[in-house]
């Protein structure tokens, strides 16, 4: 197993020996400091809202974009550099070490992640069950890798799978038990890559400045042709009336300082 160079330095800044190889370098990744595995599946305040609403939520939080010396988010753009791991606990040096972790775990041990995750999931959905809440699972709530390649959510038929994602309409698999909803960026290929999921009945989130102004564009009901969502009154975007509509998001922790296009003035 080679690993990238990048990778091999990010181990060494969260205090793991970058020459240790084999299950000498897996146990020093997934075994915290008590002696547990740690987790993948996890939760967050805007997940923890659709428990309301009847939803048991687990989402896996990832190191975005290439902060773990791999690239998890192979299309993105200004967002990275104002990616949700910004407000909140989400800042915290505990945090970001345990993304990286969970990130090259994924990344070096392929195998060995996946078998967890599936049994974290099958555990999840035990859960809901005891709590007759529907089970759902967010599994690139920072990064935006292609789950169904591993052929997660075809293995978990009962589990209700939702993400946001940067790939073009074509790279994704059409599942009826994963939603997916395209989120904007400033590229060039954004418009073209919108107008795709859009035709095909599908969602598209755009992150725009100001509370006042994500609130005024969600009460007008509509914008450039399409209807309009609260994208931050819950986090599940699969109960959104199926059809063709923009999720509004406002601008939230580094966000709010972008200048690089990606966050909206409209």
């Amino acid at each position: 197993m080679k690993i990238p160079s990048a990778a091999l330095r990010v181990l060494q800044s969260v205090g793991i020996d970058p020459t240790l190889t084999g299950g000498d370098l897996l146990t020093a990744i997934v075994v915290r400091p008590d002696g547990r595995r740690r987790r993948i599946l996890g939760s967050s305040t805007k997940t923890k809202k659709g428990e309301r609403q009847g939803v048991l939520t687990a989402v896996a939080y990832l190191a975005p974009a290439q902060t773990a010396g791999v690239n998890t988010c192979p299309h993105a753009t200004g967002c990275a550099r104002v990616c949700l791991t910004s407000p909140g606990h989400m800042r915290w040096p505990a945090s970001k070490r345990a993304r990286i972790l969970r990130t090259l775990h994924y990344w070096l041990f392929r195998e060995d992640f996946l078998r967890q995750l599936n049994a974290e999931i099958d555990a999840h959905a035990a859960k809901a069950a005891r709590l007759s809440l529907e089970p759902a699972c967010r599994l690139n709530g920072t990064s935006d890798l292609r789950w169904e390649r591993h052929g997660i959510p075809q293995k978990h038929s009962d589990v209700r799978f939702y993400d946001y994602t940067k790939h073009p309409l074509s790279a994704r698999a059409k599942l009826d038990n994963y939603h997916l909803t395209y989120s904007w960026n400033e590229g060039p290929e954004a418009p073209v890559r919108a107008a795709a999921w859009l035709a095909s009945g599908g969602a598209v989130a755009v992150v725009v400045r100001g509370q006042a102004t994500a609130r005024a564009l969600v009460d007008a009901g509509t914008w450039r042709g399409h209807p309009t969502v609260d994208g931050d009154r819950d986090d599940l975007r699969f109960r959104d009336p199926p059809r063709a509509s923009w999720v509004i998001l406002y601008a939230k922790g580094a966000a709010v300082r972008d200048d690089s296009g990606f966050v909206v003035d409209p």
